[in-house]
C-alpha cells in the first residue's frame, strides 16, 4: 500500500479531508483506536482490524459541490473548515474524478456568458446552488446534476434552452452519460428535491459491485466508495445466515441483492417509494427472484412480521439505518424478536453505541468490523454482528 498521500493545495481551508500529513497506516490506526474507545464499555468477543480502502485517491463516486460568489467571480467547490457559508473554489481535488475541474470551468464560463447568478446561502438569492456529480467507477460514466432555484414554469418556458446549451458544452468536452437539472427552493442547505428534469442522455448510469449491477439515478442512495463498498458487502454476506433474511432500511437494494444469492428469501423494506421502485428495477436488472421489496416504515413491518410465515424461518435481520440510528420502537421490536443473528451496519459510532445498550440485554456482541469507507476523514462504517444469548 502506498503510504504517501498527496497533499491538496486546498487542504488547510477545505473541509473535504483531514490529517493529510499522516501516512494512511497512521490514519487507520487513529480510526481503530477511535472504535475501541467509543465501544470500550461493551463486552465484545472481537474487534477486528479495520478494513482499509483499496484506494485513497479519486475514490468517491458522488460529490456535491456548492456554487457561490458573484457572477464575475464564481466559486465551485466544498465548504470551508469551520465556515459553512464560505466556499473553497477548487482547483484540484483528490477525492473525486480528476476531470471535475474542467467541468467547473465550463459551468463558470457558461454562467458568466448568460449572466446567471450563483446562490448566496446567507441571503437565499441566486440561481445555481450546486453542481452534483456521480461517477461510475466500473464503466467510467459521469452524471451531472445542476441544482437551481426557481419554478418548473420558469424552467420549461424561459430557462430550458439555456441549460441545453450548457449540456452541449459539457458533452463536447467530457464523457458524460446523463445531465439533469434539479429545482430546490428550500432555505435548508440540501442538494435535491423531487423536481428533476433530464436534459441529456440516459435516465441512469450503471455501477457494478461483486457481479451485481445497479442502476444509479439522480436520487439513488449508493455507498460513495465503490471499491470499498465491495469489501463492506462481502462482510455482510459472510456474516448472514441462510434461510429467510430481513433487510431494514434497504435503500435501493444495495445490500439486499448481494445477500440474495446466499439465502432462501430476503425482504427489503424502506420508507422511500423512490428507493423501492429502484430496488425492484435493480432486482429485475439482475434476474434475482428470491427478493421482495416493501415500501413501508420499519415499525409497521416489524409489528406484522411476528404473525407471518416468513418469520418462522427468519435467521438474520440486517439493519443499515441513517446516522440517527434506530428508533426506540424498532430497537425494542428487533431486540425482542428472538431472531438468531443481527448484522448492524452503521455510519455513526455514537448512535451505534446507544443502540447497543438495548441490544446487549438479549444479544452478545460477537464482532465489530470497522471499514474505512472515507479515507482521510473522520467518518467510517462498522459492521457489528450480534447473536442471541
Amino acid at each position: 500500500m502506498n503510504t504517501k498521500n498527496s497533499i491538496c493545495m486546498h487542504y488547510k481551508t477545505c473541509g473535504g479531508c483531514d490529517n493529510l500529513e499522516l501516512s494512511y497506516e497512521e490514519y487507520l490506526k487513529l480510526k481503530q483506536d477511535y472504535v475501541q474507545t467509543i465501544l470500550c464499555d461493551f463486552v465484545i468477543e472481537k474487534v477486528e482490524e479495520i478494513i482499509p480502502s483499496p484506494t485513497t485517491k479519486f475514490y468517491r463516486n458522488k460529490m456535491e459541490f456548492a456554487v457561490g460568489g458573484t457572477v464575475d467571480n464564481i466559486f465551485i467547490g466544498l465548504r470551508q473548515k469551520g465556515k459553512f457559508s464560505k466556499i473553497v473554489d477548487l482547483k484540484e481535488c483528490y477525492n473525486f474524478h480528476p476531470k471535475i475541474i474542467e467541468v467547473f470551468d465550463i459551468v463558470k464560463l457558461w454562467m458568466k456568458e448568460n449572466n446567471i447568478l450563483p446562490y448566496d446561502i446567507i441571503l437565499h438569492k441566486g440561481k445555481i446552488r450546486y453542481v452534483s456529480i456521480r461517477h461510475s467507477k466500473t464503466f467510467d460514466d459521469l452524471m451531472v446534476n445542476i441544482v437551481i432555484t426557481g419554478s418548473k414554469y420558469q424552467f420549461d418556458y424561459f430557462e430550458k434552452k439555456i441549460f441545453e446549451n450548457l449540456s452541449a458544452k459539457l458533452i463536447e468536452k467530457e464523457k458524460i452519460g446523463s445531465i439533469y437539472v434539479c429545482i430546490n427552493n428550500k432555505v435548508s442547505d440540501n442538494a435535491y428535491t423531487d423536481e428533476i428534469f433530464k436534459i441529456y442522455g440516459k435516465d441512469f448510469i450503471e455501477e457494478k459491485i461483486n457481479e451485481i449491477k445497479y442502476k444509479i439515478f439522480p436520487l439513488t442512495f449508493f455507498q460513495t466508495n465503490t471499491s470499498c463498498c465491495e469489501k463492506l458487502y462481502e462482510i455482510v454476506v459472510k456474516q448472514t445466515e441462510g434461510g429467510n433474511v430481513l433487510d431494514i432500511y434497504c435503500g435501493s437494494g444495495g445490500i439486499t441483492l448481494q445477500v440474495a444469492k446466499k439465502v432462501q428469501k430476503i425482504i427489503g423494506i424502506d420508507s422511500s417509494k423512490t428507493n423501492i421502485l429502484i430496488a425492484n428495477e435493480n432486482a429485475n436488472f439482475n434476474n434475482i427472484s428470491n427478493v421482495e421489496f416493501e415500501n413501508t416504515n420499519a415499525e409497521t413491518f416489524i409489528l406484522k412480521l411476528a404473525k407471518s410465515k416468513f418469520a418462522t424461518e427468519l435467521s438474520t435481520i440486517i439493519v443499515d439505518p441513517p446516522r440517527a440510528g434506530l428508533s426506540k420502537r424498532v430497537l425494542t421490536e428487533i431486540s425482542e424478536s428472538g431472531v438468531g443473528k443481527i448484522v448492524y451496519v452503521s455510519c455513526n459510532l455514537e448512535t451505534l453505541k446507544e443502540d447497543l445498550k438495548t441490544f446487549v440485554r438479549f444479544y452478545k456482541i460477537k464482532k465489530v468490523i470497522p471499514v474505512d469507507m472515507f479515507p482521510f476523514t473522520k467518518h467510517l462504517e462498522t459492521v457489528t454482528v450480534l447473536e442471541h444469548k
